[in-house]
Formats: structure tokens, sequence, C-alpha cells
């Protein structure tokens, strides 16, 4: 198994991020208290970003560092945190095992359909 390296999957993420933003990113990047040079250079992988970067990115996106940072897709990250939250010591095995199919590619949409239902039920109660 080959892993994409961090600053390829913080790329992709920013990228991400940056789309669902209403504004530029040169004042995204005021608001974060990043240079609007590094953002760049971070969304086209051109550098690699300090942890205070990333916290910044994540904490101005309202999300977790690592999510940013950890191939696999980020709608399955988003449902593997949910359920982390919730977890059992038993059940951590489980969220692993999603955790690494998703970053080998082997979840369908349906799997993560399944998995985002079962994360709302547990959400309600």
């Amino acid at each position: 198994m080959r892993l994409e390296p961090s600053n390829k999957v913080l790329s992709q993420r920013l990228t991400e991020l940056l789309a669902t933003a209403p504004s530029s990113r040169l004042k995204l990047a005021d608001r974060m208290h990043v240079s609007d040079g590094t953002l760049g250079r971070i969304k086209y992988g051109q550098a690699n970003a300090t942890l205070d970067v990333v916290d910044r990115i994540a904490t101005f996106f309202r999300v977790e560092p690592w999510t940013l940072i950890q191939p696999g897709s980020a709608e399955t990250q988003k449902v593997v945190a949910q359920l982390s939250s919730l977890a059992t010591p038993r059940s951590r095995a489980a969220l692993d095992a999603i955790a690494q199919a998703s970053e080998q590619g082997r979840l369908t949409d349906d799997d993560l359909r399944l998995l985002q239902h079962i994360a709302e039920r547990f959400m309600q109660g």
C-alpha cells in the first residue's frame, strides 16, 4: 500500500475547502492570519505547511487538523470522526478498519452512505 504524501493530501483538502468559501483566498488568508502566498503554495502542492498553519486552516474551517493531512476521502473522515466520539474500546477496531479501507480506496459510495446513516442514528440517540 502506498500512501499519498501529506502535502498532496493537504493540497487537495485545502482546494476543496476554499471552493466552499464565499470569499476570495486573499480575504480568507487574512482572516486566518496566514499569507496568501503560503496558502497558494500549499494549495498547489508547492510547499509543506507547518503545524501552526495546518492548525490555523483547520480552526478557520472548523475541521480537525488531522483531516487535512490524512489520506482517505473527506466524507469518510467526517463519518469516522463522528463515530469515534461515540466509540467504545471494542468498536475502535472497526473504526480503524473503516479508515484503513478508505485509505486503500476500498469503500464504495454505498458503504459510505451506510456509514453515514449509522452515524446519524447514533447521533440522534
